[in-house]
């Protein structure tokens, strides 16, 4: 039973070798072709910054992408293009391009990203070379890290070359596809993914038959790259290593375990720089966190401080002695003792003088509310106010009516009937 399963496992292995070998093909079937294709896009790229701008050709050599102003301005404190890194959204220290050519073209590689929302990978480029470097501009669309020094195809990988054609808008745009469109090259990134990080190095018989049927996929469903030689001679050799038994070098081996070996190294380096961004982040929010904590504490004192001042104005300013000549019998709610005074108010214009006041006639308007006497239309009105009446009853008034003002600011809503109404 041993030696079968040792068989099997062998079986899976050499399966496993022929997924890098096909990873192998692949990358030389692309090769050629993203080059060209990197080119291209580089050119339309200096077109529409030239256009933009109303340059003939544009150059510039001196400008650092971690510290260069965009050619936006963040808006509501988000960046207008989505993207969740831009260095719009943090303006302190950056530079603007000398000759404005930069901060456009950071504008346009935003946009060129295919990702919802984009994320170009800046970590990966050099700006300084984005006039004239198309590989340059083309890694900021490789989502994974380590590629920094490369300068063409044949230094890059089948990863890279795969996260290209897939996260580029400018690319996608010079293709056309006889009937799966782009996703198959998301679905060849995804079986080179399976294969290189597999843990046990193994493939079963199907598992190694769809991942080169998705190689050969994107080599033969892009229209510009299945009439080409060197995507044929790679569907070729894809197709014989997917229907036989072949056999392979030591060397070969070594290869396929060094590229595999490669992948581990940049995945295990994203994910520890993920890690401190997360840690970085963890601290932000934890400190966000206090800061929370600490006001919720201070407006829980504020909350319970007011409600002791309304608690001390009910029981001592809004309740009153039923007989005003003996204070210290029972107090009750003034509400329930005393009827809103009846009182109008007149509008007097400010521009007469005193005579011709006491002359003019207005119309009373009845007093519902305090509103009506301190508001008119939703602004301040008056800025003196004058009573007229009996001493007592003005007396009588202002005490009424302030003690209620009192009561509605505690916000206890007064009611009161026509039929108890009190007439005095």
């Amino acid at each position: 039973m041993d030696g079968v399963e040792e068989q099997n496992r062998k079986k899976r292995y050499r399966n496993w070798i022929k997924g890098g070998l096909g990873l192998k093909y692949l990358k030389n079937g692309l090769e050629d072709f993203c080059d060209e294709m990197v080119k291209q896009q580089h050119r339309n790229l200096k077109k529409t910054v030239e256009e933009k701008i109303n340059v003939s050709d544009i150059q510039c050599s001196s400008c650092n992408v971690s510290t260069l102003q965009p050619n936006h301005v963040k808006v509501k404190g988000k960046c207008p293009l989505f993207h969740i890194k831009c260095n719009c959204l943090h303006p302190g220290g950056n530079k603007m391009c000398p000759h404005n050519v930069c901060g456009v073209m950071y504008d346009e590689i935003i946009r060129l990203h295919a990702s919802n929302p984009p994320c170009p990978n800046w970590k990966n480029t050099n700006s300084k070379r984005w006039c004239t470097d198309p590989w340059s501009v083309a890694k900021c669309f490789i989502n994974a890290s380590g590629y920094e020094e490369k300068s063409s195809a044949s230094e890059i990988d089948c990863s890279g070359l795969l996260h290209v054609f897939l996260n580029s808008k400018g690319m996608r745009s010079l293709l056309t596809f006889s009937s799966t469109g782009p996703n198959v090259f998301a679905k060849a990134l995804q079986s080179r993914n399976f294969i290189l990080h597999s843990a046990k190095m193994e493939l079963s018989d199907e598992e190694v038959k769809e991942h080169i049927e998705n190689m050969i996929d994107v080599l033969k469903e892009c229209t510009q790259l299945n009439s080409r030689k060197e995507a044929s001679e790679a569907i070729e050799n894809l197709v014989q290593i997917q229907n036989q038994d072949i056999s392979f070098s030591t060397q070969t081996e070594g290869e396929i375990l060094q590229s595999a070996n490669a992948a581990m190294e940049n995945r295990m380096k994203d994910m520890e720089e993920k890690m401190v961004e997360i840690q970085n982040e963890l601290v932000e929010i934890k400190n966000a966190r206090v800061f929370q904590q600490e006001h919720i504490s201070y407006l829980n004192k504020k909350q319970a401080f007011q409600q002791g001042l309304i608690n001390l104005y009910m029981e001592r300013v809004v309740k009153v002695s039923p007989l005003p000549l003996q204070s210290d019998r029972h107090c009750t709610d003034i509400g329930q003792l005393y009827a809103s005074p009846w009182m109008t108010f007149s509008l007097i214009d400010e521009n007469l003088d005193r005579d011709e006041r006491n002359v003019s006639v207005s119309r009373d308007v009845l007093v519902k509310s305090s509103n009506d006497i301190f508001y008119k239309n939703g602004t301040k009105n008056p800025k003196r106010l004058y009573i007229r009446g009996s001493r007592l009853r003005k007396k009588c008034i202002l005490q009424i009516y302030c003690t209620r003002l009192v009561l509605s600011t505690l916000t206890v809503q007064w009611k009161r009937s026509p039929s108890t109404r009190c007439k005095r």
